[in-house]
């Protein structure tokens, strides 16, 4: 069993889960934990899940990681569609042909 120290950075990403939990962001740098969200409080209680191999890693482009934020955002703000009236709106038009 490893134990490592949580260090928190200045850059915040937020990723609501049923509005109570945050999923941030980070990497083991020096044996520690460095996570992307600055907001934690100390003595939070956290959960780490780690790939057990980086090849399988996504990396973004500074670009790509623009687009994923301004996404997020949108969809924040609620400016989604609904995945199941996406579904059934192709159907119909596939049934069309």
């Amino acid at each position: 069993m490893t134990s490592a120290k949580i260090e928190v950075s200045a850059s915040t990403r937020r990723f609501p889960v049923n509005g109570l939990m945050k999923v941030p962001t980070g990497k083991v740098v020096n044996g520690n934990v460095v996570v992307d969200d600055a907001s934690l409080r100390e003595g939070s209680l956290v959960t780490i899940v780690a790939a057990e191999d980086d090849a399988d890693r996504l990396e973004l482009t500074p670009e790509q990681e623009e687009h994923l934020q301004l996404s997020i955002a949108e969809a924040d703000r609620g400016n989604v569609v609904d995945g199941y009236a996406l579904l059934e709106e192709l159907k119909l038009k596939n049934q069309r042909r």
